[in-house]
């Protein structure tokens, strides 16, 4: 079974550092829960890299790096939960029908070892509740590689940072919506469209469906360069400049035609798989069809996009802000209003100080979950010892207080006897001196006379010469 590691709740942290690793990006950021329950951003930092030519090789070290740089930078402290990149987690949802505690985990056992397609013992897997309605149960499983695992959690504790949480993206996509629209979350899909893959989350009025798929900003960007025949990184530039939009740009007209070509041909692959996805998920939960799309992500950034995909599903699509509930911070404000597309992952992360909903699954490694948990027992440990030696303290201030309370009346009692053993010695040195009397009067030679003429209690003692 997966290692679930217990999370402090919401209500008692004030700030939390946040990490969203994209594909070809890394973003930071650190949160305060401020009045009213509103989140705060007080500072945030977004780095790109390039992962080479094969990405899911070398992802790990390009985001290491591009972390660490941000952390010198930013000087973070704390603990810090991270988000991965789609494109290297697995989701799957389950149904499995209601039983006891017992008999649930060995069901999704069962269920993590048909779903995952690696052997259980290569990977971190964990799995969230999602829908329990009396009837039936619907759980959804998570799991990363565990050598990847192991790689993103040590390269994150080399730049500094100590992980409490690590999460697939599509959950904080997940949070990062139900937090900017509370009242709009019910027959929705969430698109969030990256470099390499892309999120569509789907939201109904009892629980939600992820899926993740291999489609993002690099088919635009590969497509470009296979016409133009350049190189990615060149064609990633152009692709850039194209998109921008910015005046007096250089680009020539051919360069220009074929990205936008290619911005036409990745609007119509998004368009199936939204397609796609949407018939699995209706067929899988039964739920109506969503009512309208929410795009976010630096691959949406297309200037034509929601107007394709709004006449290609006949539904509403309009972009997603996932800065519109957040409260900025002064420091935090500069470049926000052009990148907040990118930021939904940060916020979703963010969301934790405030949304009990929160969910703990957890992706950490288990001999890092293990850890943690003994470093959260420790203070209570170090508790219950005080407490050990500190249980008999109680009983020994009561019996000093006994003593002194019975030293202090046997002293108020032998304050009182003081005079009355004056008068008792008094009264044996009288006592001695009578006796002494008495036995004078009846030596040999003397005799007791009673007075004849004194009071008949009185005697006279009178010696008589030979």
């Amino acid at each position: 079974m997966p290692f679930n590691l217990p999370l402090l709740p919401a209500p008692l942290r004030s700030r939390i550092i946040v990490v969203d690793c994209g594909a070809r990006h890394v973003a930071w950021g650190r949160f305060m829960r401020g009045g009213g329950g509103r989140l705060v951003l007080e500072r945030w930092a977004f780095a790109t890299h390039e992962a080479g030519s094969h990405p899911d090789a070398s992802w790990a070290d390009h985001t290491g790096r591009a972390l660490a740089a941000l952390v010198a930078r930013e000087e973070p402290g704390g603990a810090c939960r991270l988000a991965l990149a789609g494109h290297h987690t697995l989701v799957k949802f389950v149904r499995l029908p209601v039983a006891g505690k017992n008999e649930r985990a060995g069901m999704i056992d069962f269920e993590a070892r048909q779903s995952i397609p690696l052997p259980l013992e290569q990977v971190v897997w964990n799995h969230l509740p999602v829908v329990d309605n009396g009837s039936e149960m619907k759980f959804m499983l998570a799991a990363v590689k565990r050598d990847l695992a192991g790689a993103i959690t040590g390269a994150a504790e080399a730049a500094g940072l100590r992980l409490s949480q690590m999460v697939p993206s599509g959950l904080t996509l997940l949070s990062a919506f139900r937090y900017s629209h509370p009242g709009e979350c019910n027959d929705v899909l969430v698109v969030e469209v990256g470099a390499r893959s892309t999120h569509l989350v789907f939201m109904e009025r009892e629980g939600f469906f992820i899926r993740t798929f291999s489609l993002g900003g690099d088919f635009v960007t590969q497509a470009a360069a296979d016409e133009l025949q350049v190189d990615f990184t060149t064609a990633e530039a152009l692709k850039i400049e194209v998109l921008s939009g910015r005046p007096g740009s250089a680009v020539e007209v051919l360069q220009y035609d074929a990205v936008r070509r290619a911005c036409a041909r990745f609007a119509e692959r998004l368009h199936l798989e939204i397609v796609r996805s949407t018939i699995r998920y209706r067929c899988h939960s039964g739920a109506a069809q969503p009512s309208a799309v929410y795009l976010c992500g630096g691959g949406s950034l297309i200037p034509e996009l929601p107007l394709l995909l709004a006449e290609q599903l006949a539904l509403r699509v309009v972009r997603f802000d996932p800065l519109r509930k957040v409260e900025l911070a002064p420091s935090a404000r500069e470049g926000s209003a052009s990148s907040g597309p990118m930021l939904a992952g940060l916020i979703g992360l963010g969301t934790s100080l405030v949304d009990g909903r929160w969910p703990g699954l957890n992706l950490l490694p288990p001999a890092m979950v293990k850890a943690q948990a003994a470093r959260r027992r420790q203070p209570v440990l170090i508790g219950a010892a005080l407490l050990a030696t500190l249980a008999p303290l109680p009983v020994v201030w009561a019996e000093q207080r006994v003593a002194r309370a019975t030293e202090a009346a046997s002293a108020a009692v032998e304050r009182r006897l003081i005079p009355l053993r004056a008068i008792a010695a008094r009264n044996g040195h009288n006592l001695v001196q009578m006796r002494e009397i008495q036995r004078g009067s009846m030596a040999p030679g003397g005799f007791l006379r009673r007075n004849p003429t004194g009071p008949p209690s009185s005697m006279t003692c009178r010696h008589v010469l030979p």
